[in-house]
């Protein structure tokens, strides 16, 4: 294997002094910075060894994520940049350096950690994924696995530096990749749900990679190497019958749950029901809890999804802030007119208005309508929408005035794409304005872009599983 640098090679401000792995087409190293000696990771790809520049999309994707990421157990980034020699780019990103040792190694050498040990990594490690999930938008790593934990074990455990989630280069954000169907597959074999071999990835799918990763621990071989039965790893055969209480090993075959509904939906849930703070029970009887000040309702009747938005008038933040754009465009439009009769009297205007006159008036007014309509559309129409296995049914009411009646025949499965859309508006730094898009036929149907942005995510999830229960009962046909 070739190295892209030497040991003691120079790098901006920084010296190698080890290789530390490879991965794919990318190289990490460790490093010092010769200027405030510290001591870093640094990973490095070079534009020899790509193949298609989707992986330096992903690259550039993993800086990015990591420079909006702030956890104690993620690797602090440092920065990210790109240097041209002869005949290559080679572009880097340089991290905090997590000390410890992968848990693929860890076993390798023999380690054998027991149920208790198990169920604490498990726990750090959902603490990670719930901040990773309640990010907007969330983040989803996509590529948990043994060799991406680091575990120092001469730490204490309390320690906030005993484990590390590193390699964030398959990380994807849901808003990018809901039932969109043109994501990259990425993962390990082994390690990825079902559903990321179809290009997709949710909250849970996470989830599985950590449930594998803890079955490796237990049985000390990849899930690919263990037998499944029903497309469900077999893994209790070859743990040693009574090492495992009775409760993690179910909550472990939850976790692993190839069908998307029958795992836990988020990290938060998972963790709740491992430390015994909600019940199996009421975790399959409950529907996830709408936001509390939501006055959406949505009802599973039959096999039928239905939903209703009311009007959200200005209830919303984003009520007032987008109700100055027309009230400014009138103020300018009526001062504008003011300065114009004021400074000519009517008659001259009427004999001497020329028509690039009339048409200059004319667009401005019909903006001032468009700008009007929108408004609206976002503040004051009525949304209903029907979804059952074969149709969709989209309505859309400004008072009592239908001003939109979309229906769709098809296999829901097949022909709804279901997606938040960033707007490139903000009313808050970091936080763009998101609004929720079905896709239908590629067709592109918005709304709901005044809702908060809790109750976006929620909507979208609610209508993703509906889509997505419908989409596997297609592929079991």
């Amino acid at each position: 294997m070739k190295l892209i640098h030497n040991i003691g090679d120079i790098v901006n401000e920084y010296r190698i002094t080890k290789f530390l792995g490879q991965g794919g087409i990318a190289a990490t190293y460790l490093a010092e910075n010769i200027q405030v000696n510290q001591t870093v990771a640094i990973k490095a790809i070079t534009l020899k060894k790509v193949e298609n520049f989707k992986m330096i999309e992903l690259f550039e994707r993993e800086a990015k994520v990591l420079a909006q990421l702030s956890h104690v157990s993620i690797p602090k980034y440092i920065s990210y940049f790109q240097i041209d020699r002869p005949r290559q780019r080679i572009f880097y990103i340089v991290q905090q350096l997590a000390k410890g040792e992968n848990l693929a190694n860890l076993i390798e050498n023999g380690w054998n950690p027991n149920e208790l040990e198990v169920k604490q990594i498990a726990v750090r490690f959902l603490e990670i994924l719930i901040y990773l999930q309640q990010i907007i938008p969330p983040v989803i790593h996509r590529d948990i696995k043994p060799q991406n934990v680091i575990y120092n074990r001469d730490l204490d455990f309390q320690d906030k530096e005993k484990i590390f989630l590193v390699d964030f280069g398959a990380v994807q954000d849901t808003y990018h990749n809901s039932l969109t169907g043109g994501s990259t597959i990425v993962g390990t074999y082994g390690y990825m749900a079902p559903e990321q071999f179809r290009g997709q990835a949710k909250l849970s799918t996470d989830l599985y990679g950590l449930g594998a990763t803890l079955i490796f621990l237990l049985t000390h071989q990849h899930p690919s190497e263990l037998p499944q039965k029903k497309l469900k790893i077999d893994w209790r055969s070859q743990v040693k019958e009574g090492k495992l209480g009775k409760h993690f090993e179910t909550w472990l075959d939850r976790m692993i749950e190839p069908a998307i509904e029958e795992r836990f939906r988020s990290a938060e849930e998972a963790l709740a029901i491992l430390r015994g703070e909600k019940t199996y029970t009421s975790y399959n009887n409950q529907r996830k809890a709408r936001p509390a000040t939501s006055k959406i309702v949505i009802k599973e009747i039959s096999n039928k999804l239905v939903i209703s938005i009311p009007q959200i008038f200005l209830r919303s933040n984003y009520s007032y802030f987008f109700l100055s754009i027309p009230i400014i465009w009138n103020v300018f439009l009526f001062f504008y007119l003011w300065i114009v009769f004021q400074t000519i009297d009517f008659a001259s205007i009427i004999n001497g208005i020329s028509l690039g006159g009339l048409a200059f008036l004319a667009v401005f007014v019909f903006i001032n309508i468009w700008i009007i309509f929108l408004f609206l559309i976002a503040c004051v129409s009525k949304i209903y929408i029907e979804i059952d296995a074969t149709s969709i049914l989209f309505r859309r009411e400004i008072f009592g005035w239908m001003v939109q009646n979309t229906r769709v025949i098809g296999k829901i499965g097949k022909i709804l794409q279901v997606n938040l859309k960033n707007t490139l508006l903000s009313i808050r730094r970091g936080s763009p304005i998101m609004v929720c898009n079905l896709t239908i036929k590629r067709r592109n149907i918005r709304f709901a872009s005044f809702l908060s942005e809790e109750e976006k995510q929620w909507l979208i999830e609610e209508i993703q599983d509906f889509v997505e229960r419908q989409k596997l009962k297609l592929e079991e046909e």
